[in-house]
């Protein structure tokens, strides 16, 4: 059965099929529905349909006024439905199945995101994702990255935030695990590396690393039990690779030259005679030492060294930039023959020596604005001597 116009088939019936424009003439179909009258058009004359519009610009176009969409539905409950690309030596898939949203590509081809006609993001053929190139570059040692995050502008190519209301921050966590299966808690070993940070440059010819931070597993691990530490490495000038330069044990000691740190701050260098710097721009370097009780300061003023006690820092002690030893004084008596011990600083009283033995044998030496005193607290004799001989006695007699 067969329907014509103007001499040209229209619609043919027949056993197996109904078909429209039979005769493949440039005539146009269409078909209206309640609200739109190109609910389904058909443009003969360039092979297109078109879902709510009568000019379709591609192959298949829909359009409408409201939010679009195309639906695949798959009722069973089981298996995929799926949105198939096919060329003839590759074929894409883009589907849904009752556990996850994939994409396919039998030909390995990379998956590829444009923005305005350039290229923002890529999976190559060896799942590496790729932001802001569209071929993998090598990093330290010819050696690949599975993400990597090129820019060549004044962005930063990696930025980390936490939106929340509250004290935390955000987190980037380097995860390591005996384990050959992915997500595995196969105990790890003292020794085994937990993770780098690497910082590199190229030379002209290839990246060198120049500086890295690692952490390791320092001590046997257990159930609930990771002992850490931390190794901060970099590459000495006409060296290719890092050297450790600091470390922070489990135990929370520092070790700075030294990989076995045996107090809370251990400094070693082999050659080196001086291992520590204390500087300042005011005119007074200090440490400062406290305990529960107290502090004291081992200053620096000028080329003198003090020794002070209290929070005030007041000076008990100093040595002069010749080697005159002061106590109480900041201006010991200076000798051009002969270094000195300065007691006192001439606005007391006097000054004194004591020397004490356990047995309580003490013996002090003082003076006061009239006299010098020489004391034995036991009767015991006071002898002189030279050369190693006694020249003289005073005994306990007087």
């Amino acid at each position: 059965l067969g329907f014509a116009t103007a001499g040209v088939q229209r619609l043919s019936i027949e056993t197996g099929e109904v078909v429209v424009n039979d005769g493949s003439s440039d005539v146009d179909f269409r078909v209206e529905s309640n609200n739109d009258t190109h609910m389904l058009f058909v443009d003969g004359g360039n092979d297109r349909v078109g879902i709510g519009t009568s000019s379709p610009a591609k192959l298949l176009h829909v359009s409408g006024s409201g939010t679009q969409a195309i639906r695949l539905e798959n009722t069973a409950g089981t298996g995929n439905a799926i949105l198939e690309y096919k060329l003839p030596s590759n074929t894409f898939s883009a589907g849904i199945n009752s556990t996850a949203i994939y994409y396919d590509d039998t030909a390995g081809n990379p998956y590829v995101w444009y923005q305005n006609g350039a290229e923002r993001l890529r999976i190559d053929s060896s799942g590496r994702l790729l932001v802001g190139i569209s071929s993998s570059i090598n990093f330290i040692g010819g050696t690949s990255a599975g993400l990597q995050a090129i820019n060549t502008s004044t962005q930063y190519a990696l930025g980390m935030e936490r939106a929340t209301n509250d004290t935390a921050g955000p987190v980037c966590v380097f995860r390591k695990t005996r384990s050959t299966t992915n997500g595995g808690n196969t105990i790890v070993s003292s020794g085994d590396d937990l993770g780098y940070i690497r910082f590199a440059g190229t030379d002209g010819s290839a990246a060198r690393s120049a500086a890295e931070i690692k952490a390791s597993v320092d001590g046997t691990p257990g159930s609930s039990d990771m002992p850490g530490r931390l190794v901060l490495a970099t590459t000495a000038d006409g060296a290719s690779s890092p050297t450790e330069r600091m470390r922070i044990s489990s135990s929370g000691f520092v070790g700075i030259g030294t990989s076995s740190p045996s107090n809370n701050l251990h400094v070693y260098d082999a050659s080196a005679n001086t291992l520590l710097r204390v500087e300042s721009g005011s005119a007074t370097a200090r440490i400062n030492i406290v305990d529960s009780a107290g502090q004291a300061f081992v200053s620096c003023k000028g080329d003198d060294l003090t020794f002070d006690t209290s929070s005030s820092a007041t000076e008990r002690m100093r040595i002069d930039s010749i080697g005159n030893v002061g106590i109480g004084n900041a201006s010991p008596v200076n000798s051009t023959d002969y270094r000195t011990l300065t007691i006192g600083n001439g606005t007391s009283t006097g000054g004194q020596i004591h020397l004490e033995a356990s047995n309580g044998n003490n013996f002090q030496i003082w003076h006061s604005t009239s006299d010098v005193n020489f004391y034995a607290a036991q009767a015991k004799p006071l002898r002189f001597y030279t050369s190693g001989t006694e020249a003289m006695r005073i005994d306990s007699s007087g």
